[in-house]
C-alpha cells in the first residue's frame, strides 16, 4: 500500500492496534504509544510526593519569610510555589524507604538572591528572659552590598510550627534588635535564618540558617 493509502486507513482509525492508540486532535492525526505499566508509584516517585506535602505543610510557617524573600523568582510562581520549589529535595527533607521523613531545618531556604549578608551578625538568647538578639557590625558598600539593604530575621518555633519575622536594621547603620518569645514557644526549638532584601525590594540574598548561642 502506498503512502496515501496508509493515511487513509489512519484516519478512519480511532481505536487501538497493539500498543498504539489513534486519534484526531486539531485536524491532526496523533498516535500515542500506550503505558502497559503504570510507574508513577515508584518508591523514589513516592519519597518525592513526600517532601513536596512535607515542605507544602511548611509554607505558611516560613510565609512571612519568603513573601520578600523571593523577588527574582520564576514569572508565574507565587512565593508560596516558589518557597515549595526550592526545598522539596532530598536535602530539606530526608525520605527513608520506610517512607518515613525528617525534615532538617539548618537546609531550609526562606530567601533567595545574590545579596549577600552583612559579615558580622551575632544572634544570642537569654535563658532568664527569654529574649534573642541581634547585634549587626554596620559596613559600607561592596560587592553584592548595598548601603541601605534591609537585614531580616525569621525566628521558627519547630515544634509549634509557628514563626516571627524580625526587621533588624539596616546594613550601613548595624545596630540591636531583639525578640521576646511567646509563653508557648520552647526555647530549644528554634529555627533562626537570616536574609537581607534591598531597599526597593527587588533583590534579596539567600537565607542562612544561625545557631543560637
Amino acid at each position: 500500500m502506498g503512502k496515501s493509502g496508509s493515511s487513509s486507513v489512519v484516519r478512519h482509525v480511532r481505536n487501538s492496534i497493539g500498543d498504539e492508540t489513534f486519534s484526531v486532535l486539531h485536524g491532526k492525526q496523533v498516535i500515542r504509544k500506550k503505558i502497559l505499566k503504570n510507574s508513577s508509584k515508584t518508591l523514589e516517585q513516592q519519597k518525592q510526593r513526600l517532601r513536596w506535602k512535607s515542605v507544602i505543610g511548611l509554607d505558611a510557617v516560613f510565609e512571612s519569610a519568603s513573601a520578600i524573600g523571593f523577588p527574582t523568582r520564576d514569572r508565574g510562581l507565587s512565593h508560596n510555589n516558589a518557597f515549595v520549589s526550592e526545598n522539596a529535595n532530598e536535602q530539606v527533607v530526608e525520605v527513608t524507604d520506610e517512607l518515613v521523613a525528617t525534615l532538617n531545618y539548618e537546609n531550609i531556604l526562606c530567601a533567595k538572591g545574590r545579596l549577600r549578608e552583612p559579615r558580622q551578625v551575632t544572634v544570642t538568647l537569654d535563658a532568664e528572659s527569654r529574649t534573642l538578639s541581634f547585634t549587626v557590625t554596620a559596613e559600607d558598600r561592596g560587592t553584592q552590598r548595598n548601603e541601605d539593604d534591609v537585614l531580616y530575621a525569621l525566628v521558627v518555633e519547630t515544634v509549634q510550627a509557628d514563626s516571627e519575622l524580625v526587621e533588624v536594621c539596616v546594613r550601613s547603620e548595624g545596630g540591636t534588635a531583639s525578640l521576646e518569645l511567646p509563653s508557648d514557644w520552647d526555647a530549644e526549638s528554634l529555627a533562626v535564618y537570616l536574609f537581607v532584601v534591598s531597599a526597593d525590594g527587588k533583590r534579596a540574598s539567600n537565607s542562612s540558617y544561625r545557631t543560637v548561642s
